[in-house]
């Protein structure tokens, strides 16, 4: 099985089980980019390996799921294209599309989203 696999049948399990009552509120999800990202610009590639990267790690640390994969299991993306495209949804709403290089859409978050999440305040903080 493949890591990409396996990351979907994940995401299925997580939408079945929370019984699709736990989609990401919209600022949780900017919240978590934040704390990766701050004010960076970013694609969803870089966005997408930075996710796996924070899984693996703290899998092999047996820690919890840091906020930006745990977001994205949430939503049920399992690609860097369904990054891109869940964040299209929220183009004017705290991410901009700034144009487009050769490894796809550029993205940037406008602000920086309250939320209960430790890493938001910190963002809030440096602001």
């Amino acid at each position: 099985m493949t890591d990409e696999q396996f990351s979907q049948i994940m995401a299925i399990l997580v939408r079945i089980e929370g019984g699709m009552k736990t989609l990401p509120a919209p600022d949780a999800f900017l919240a978590a980019l934040a704390g990766v990202f701050g004010r960076n610009e970013f694609t969803s590639s870089e966005a997408w390996t930075v996710a796996v990267e924070l899984e693996r790690t703290a899998e092999t640390l047996g820690q919890r799921l840091p906020d930006l994969p745990h977001e994205l299991q949430i939503a049920g993306i399992t690609t860097t294209h369904g990054l891109g495209r869940y964040l299209s949804g929220f183009e004017g709403r705290g991410v901009s599309n700034i144009g487009k290089d050769r490894n796809g859409t550029m993205w940037k978050l406008d602000l920086v989203i309250s939320c209960d999440d430790e890493i938001a305040k910190r963002i809030q903080r440096m602001a």
